[in-house]
């Protein structure tokens, strides 16, 4: 005989399994979930999940992550907050353990703790660590993709990802066993939801794949780009139920539409376009899909903080229209944009659980589409566009430094092979006067006085005195050899007189000699005032602290040049007296060239060349040549013995070997 015991009933157990066993839209859905259930099957006050992060040191810590029965209040960092947790120090030394060691805990609580007066201990905490994915055959755990980054990364370092905190009442030992073996066994449902999450994926994997190998087939058996584009959107229409998709292509950074779905012809002018193309832009710009009515955060982060101006622009014809734009990339570049408009009514078309598949699908899409529009163009704009592609390539995102350096050194070394300018050999050189007189003292004396220009720096004019010489001696000596050749002149006339031909000769020479004397004197008197020969400036010469001293014959007084003509004597090594092929120097009479002074150096004076003086110079180790050169319209305030820099011009030559002619000479000379 069988007897029915009704009170035995496997119903709430039932509803619990059937809950965990049910397909979840997410991992962290799944996650409060199996929280929820736990806690209500272990009678627990609170059930708290705990991962492991990084502490302030760089310490494995275990931080909370979710927490029952109160709601997740999320804070900064999106976990749950310690305040909301009961004994959360020593459930996070609790949790710590058991992800520590990878199995499950279970610590007494001792002490007075709130709703737990008089009953030693003071409660327990069970802490059962979540399987591993390594334990778990492959499959992910519910605690991961809530995890921030640094989690993740502490992951590689625990044994296991996480940990559940029960905290419940003071139990026996049995009580304690059975809670967790139950715990362990809601546990492992972990593993159901991880291998559901793979099989989801793989077989949106495969969907997409065989998408995008129909419509790759229906791309490549178009006749041209625009019907591909056509059949395309056409396609896309009916496999996602849209109302309409329509396709762009980027052409100067915005988006042209290209081909709408089910519409042959279509006017760019009219408001639904320009909306259309807004909206493509929007997402081009983002260069990620958008959706509006966007979703949450929580569903979807990407989508969920998109832009949506322009799509909710396009929408406003239709309230329960849903709006969504997908990129079309290719070599990493947004080439276009495809654009589904789905009534939120049907249900089929465009949700954010789909939007990955399609975009993986367009990933696929797009290089073929690119290669159908380029096989399209006329042969010039399809070359360019192969120029541009290369060009692409060459600076492209890897090494793009070092392309660029060698690219600007090939540039650069073809410019300097090609382009040929005027070689100008670099000198030294010093400003002469065309014309100098130097005044010499004309005899021995005394500087009776100085002319009102006996100065440096003055100007003067031809037949202008410039120093006065004390005549006093002369004139004496003068009168002395006049008194003398009277005397003479009447003993050679007395002596004619009285027949007496050997006096009158003696006294004759007498008077010759005194008259050679008068002469030399008065010709001494003549050159006692120095008169200026030339017109011109007297540039050395300071004789006024020497008046009243004497000067001997020949001692230099005063140097006068005029300064309206100059010339440019420039001292250039023996290295830059350049020969052509024929032997023939380059450097010559006639040649031109250009100076500027250390003075004025802004100012550029051409010079040409009048003479090289055969004869180097030694000076500083190095052989000299003096090339004189005159200024072709030099300076009013050009002074003698200017410093200078003289560039003379050598002929036509490339800058290659301008910059290596002398580096070639001296490996020439070393190597002979």
């Amino acid at each position: 005989m069988i007897t029915d015991v009704k009170e035995v009933s496997a119903a709430p157990w039932q509803r619990l399994v059937a809950e965990l066993a049910s397909p979840a839209p997410d991992d962290r859905v799944f996650l409060d979930r199996l929280l929820r259930v736990i806690g209500q099957v272990a009678a627990a006050r609170q059930a708290v999940v705990f991962v492991p992060m990084s502490g302030e040191r760089g310490e494995l810590v275990a931080r909370p992550l979710a927490v029952w029965p109160a709601p997740s209040v999320e804070g900064a960092g999106g976990g749950a907050q310690p305040s909301t947790i009961l004994h959360s120090e020593d459930a996070a030394r609790a949790a710590y353990a058991a992800i520590e060691s990878g199995a499950s805990r279970v610590f007494n609580l001792t002490g007075d703790s709130p709703g737990y007066e008089g009953a030693p201990p003071a409660g327990h905490i069970l802490a059962v660590a979540l399987p591993s994915e390594q334990a778990g055959g492959g499959g992910g755990t519910a605690a991961s993709p809530a995890q921030s980054p640094a989690a993740a990364q502490q992951q590689k370092l625990a044994p296991s990802p996480g940990a559940i905190c029960l905290l419940v009442e003071a139990r026996s030992r049995p009580a304690l066993q059975s809670s967790l073996a139950m715990v362990e066994v809601l546990v492992g449902y972990i593993h159901l939801h991880a291998a559901r999450g793979q099989i989801k994926r793989a077989l949106s994997t495969a969907a997409a794949a065989d998408s995008a190998a129909k419509l790759l087939g229906i791309v490549n058996d178009a006749t041209n780009f625009k019907g591909a584009c056509i059949q395309l959107v056409n396609d896309l229409a009916r496999r996602f139920g849209a109302d309409r998709v329509a396709l762009s292509w980027v052409k100067n950074e915005a988006c042209k539409v290209v081909a709408i779905s089910d519409t042959e012809n279509f006017n760019r002018q009219t408001v639904m376009i320009k909306r259309l193309e807004a909206a493509m832009d929007e997402c081009l710009d983002q260069d990620h899909a958008v959706m509006y009515p966007a979703p949450s955060a929580e569903t979807d982060a990407v989508l969920g903080r998109a832009i949506v101006y322009c799509h909710r622009e396009l929408g406003t014809a239709d309230q329960h229209l849903r709006v969504c734009s997908v990129p079309l990339r290719h070599n990493d570049q947004t080439v276009g944009v495809v654009t589904f408009e789905t009534k939120a009514s049907t249900t089929t078309g465009i949700d954010p659980s789909v939007v990955e598949r399609v975009q993986a699908v367009m990933d696929l899409v797009a290089p073929v589409l690119s290669v159908r529009r380029r096989d399209d163009l006329p042969w010039a704009l399809r070359t360019l566009e192969s120029a541009r592609t290369g060009g692409a390539w060459l600076v492209g995102p890897r090494h793009t430094l070092w392309k660029l350096a060698a690219l600007a050194l090939m540039t650069a070394l073809i410019a300097c092979t090609v382009i040929r300018t005027t070689h100008r050999v670099g000198a030294l050189a010093e400003l002469r006067p065309v014309e100098k007189r130097i005044i010499a003292a004309p005899l021995d004396g005394v500087i009776r006085a100085l002319g009102p220009s006996a100065k440096a720096g003055e100007q003067v004019k031809a037949g202008d005195v410039l120093v006065e010489f004390d005549t006093a001696e002369l004139k004496l000596q003068l009168q002395d050899a006049l008194s003398r050749l009277s005397q003479a002149e009447k003993a050679r006339a007395q002596a004619m007189k009285d027949a007496k031909p050997p006096e009158a000769a003696r006294a004759q020479a007498q008077a010759e000699a005194a008259q050679a004397q008068i002469d030399l004197y008065r010709s001494r008197l003549e050159r006692a005032t120095v008169l200026a020969p030339i017109n011109g400036t007297v540039i050395t010469g300071n004789l006024t602290d020497r008046i009243g001293a004497s000067v001997k014959l020949g001692d230099e007084l005063f140097q006068i040049a005029p300064l309206d003509r100059m010339i440019a004597v420039v001292r250039l090594d023996e290295s830059d007296l350049l020969l052509d092929a024929e032997g023939k120097p380059l450097i010559a009479p006639g040649s031109k060239g250009t100076i500027a002074t250390r003075s004025n150096p802004g100012a550029g004076f051409s010079v040409t060349v009048q003479r090289i003086v055969p004869m180097a110079q030694a000076s500083d180790g190095k052989n000299l040549f003096e090339v004189w050169t005159s200024v072709d319209q030099p300076a009013a305030w050009m002074r003698p013995g200017m410093e200078a820099v003289a560039r003379l011009d050598s002929g036509s030559r490339s800058l290659m070997w301008i910059g290596t002619r002398k580096v070639v000479d001296a490996v020439r000379l070393w190597w002979w």
